[in-house]
C-alpha cells in the first residue's frame, strides 16, 4: 500500500508542476496578445490623429481663402487687418494640431502602461502556480516524507 500512496503523492506533485507550467505559458500568451492589441490600438489612434491633422489643415486653407477674399473685396487686401486675420487662423490651427499630437502621445503612454500590466499579469500567473505547487507539497509533506524514507 505504501507504493500506491507514494505513486499518488508523486503524481499529485507532477500534476501541480504541470499546472504551474501551463498557467505560466498561458499567462505569457495572454500578455503577448494584449501587447499586440495595444500596438494595434496605438496605430489606429495615430492614423486618426494624422487624419484629424489633415482635416485641420484643410479647414485652415478654406478659412484663409475666405479671409483673403473678404478682405480683398472690402478693399483691405494687404492691410494689417488682413495679416492679423490670417495669423489668427494659423494660430488656431496650430493650437488644434498640438492638441491632436498630445492626444496621440497619451495613447502611446497608455499602450506602454498596458504592456507593463500584461507582463506583470504573466508574472502573477507564475506566482500563483508556484504557490499552488508549494501548497500541494505542504499538504502532502507527510506522504512525501514516507515515500523518500521508503527509498
Amino acid at each position: 500500500m505504501p507504493a500506491v500512496s507514494s505513486f499518488i503523492a508523486a503524481a499529485a506533485v507532477a500534476v501541480a508542476a504541470a499546472g504551474t507550467y501551463v498557467s505560466y505559458q498561458q499567462g505569457r500568451a495572454a500578455a503577448s496578445a494584449q501587447r499586440e492589441s495595444n500596438n494595434i490600438n496605438e496605430r489606429r489612434a495615430n492614423f486618426e490623429a494624422n487624419r484629424k491633422k489633415r482635416e485641420l489643415y484643410r479647414q485652415q486653407q478654406v478659412q484663409r481663402a475666405a479671409a483673403l477674399a473678404t478682405s480683398t473685396n472690402q478693399g483691405a487686401g494687404g492691410s494689417s487687418a488682413q495679416g492679423g486675420s490670417l495669423s489668427g487662423i494659423v494660430s488656431d490651427t496650430a493650437y488644434n494640431q498640438q492638441g491632436v499630437t498630445q492626444s496621440s502621445d497619451l495613447a502611446g503612454q497608455a499602450r506602454d502602461a498596458n504592456n507593463r500590466y500584461s507582463s506583470a499579469a504573466s508574472g502573477v500567473a507564475m506566482g500563483q502556480g508556484l504557490t499552488s505547487l508549494g501548497n500541494s507539497v505542504i499538504n502532502n509533506s507527510g506522504l512525501i516524507t514516507r515515500v523518500i524514507g521508503a527509498l
